[in-house]
């Protein structure tokens, strides 16, 4: 658990220096996971974003739930990550 903490920290840090609207959180239920909810944001500068900030610390993303759908590229969604370390 330390060791997802400290992932997930350094993936806030990064989203909090580019003023994101959004950060990481454990999964409690759910060992070396976390998510990120995108209440709304841009495919590119959101969302595949927030998979690169992870992907750099050490996840992987193992499922994306929409949560809200659109016309163009702006949507939300909960994306889920698993820790590959």
């Amino acid at each position: 658990m330390e060791e997802l903490q400290k992932a997930i920290d350094k993936a806030n840090e990064t989203f909090r220096n580019n003023h994101c609207g959004f950060y990481a959180e454990p999964m409690l239920s759910v060992p070396n996971t976390a998510s990120i909810e995108i209440e709304g944001g841009d495919w590119k500068h959101d969302h595949a974003y927030a998979d690169y900030v992870m992907r750099e610390n050490g996840f992987v993303c193992i499922s994306e739930k929409i949560t809200l759908e659109t016309e163009d590229d702006w949507y939300g969604s909960i994306h889920y990550y698993r820790l590959q370390r």
